[in-house]
């Protein structure tokens, strides 16, 4: 019988929750965040208690554009479960005014557009970060740390996987059988393959390499 894979994961050298620009509201919510993934017994737990707040911030970002696109044509459905708006006031400018492009682009609420892919492989990272483990052993944990931002988390995943040819097996099994995971998990490929090739780089690298047979 073979024997497990255990990898080594190095020191993170450059910390998300360390940085000035993370405001401490959100650490914490990071932090109780990372709360809820270690309750779990094993990284079969944990790994769904991760998808699960993937997937949580999906719909809050989702909602956060339904909210956006309402206030930037007031004609359009508001957002479920919102009040339809009061009629305005007599002293209102309206959206016809040129007040009402105070900020705006071309007439448009100048929203950040982003989704959750964007920010998924910080808030993974950071989540791991507060576990502050110090190896992979699983399939499940490995499949977590390289969807991470940091570079030694990606690395000591994809080392797991490519260490044996059953670890490489397993997580193609996990990819077929978990599809929320492999949504995500294909749609940061995507994301990284296209900024490779925007930077002249080429077909992207998610951390080493497409896992070895």
């Amino acid at each position: 019988m073979a024997k497990p894979t255990v990898v080594t994961i190095d020191a993170i050298s450059d910390p998300i929750l360390a940085k000035a620009e993370i405001p401490e509201p959100m650490g914490e919510v990071l932090r109780t965040l990372a709360a809820k993934v270690a309750a779990g017994s094993n990284w079969k737990v944990r790994k769904k208690a991760l998808i699960d707040v993937v997937e949580g911030l999906d719909a809050m970002m989702a909602i956060g554009e339904a909210e956006a696109a309402f206030v930037d044509d007031p004609d359009a459905d508001p957002p479920l479960d919102d009040p339809a708006p009061d009629d305005p006031a007599p002293d209102d400018p309206g959206p016809d005014d040129p007040a009402e492009d105070a900020g705006t682009v071309d007439g448009d609420l100048d929203v950040p557009e982003f989704d959750v892919v964007d920010v998924l492989p910080a808030y993974v990272g950071a989540i791991l970060e507060v576990l502050g483990e110090t190896r992979v052993s699983s399939v499940e944990q490995a499949a977590c740390y390289i969807l991470s931002a940091h570079p030694e988390h990606q690395k000591a995943g994809w080392d797991w996987i490519d260490a044996d040819y059953g670890n490489w097996r397993a997580f193609k099994k996990l990819l077929r059988a978990d599809r929320r995971y492999a949504f995500y998990y294909d749609e940061i490929e995507a994301l990284a393959t296209a900024d490779a090739d925007a930077a002249g780089e080429g077909e992207a690298d998610p951390g080493g390499a497409e896992p070895r047979a």
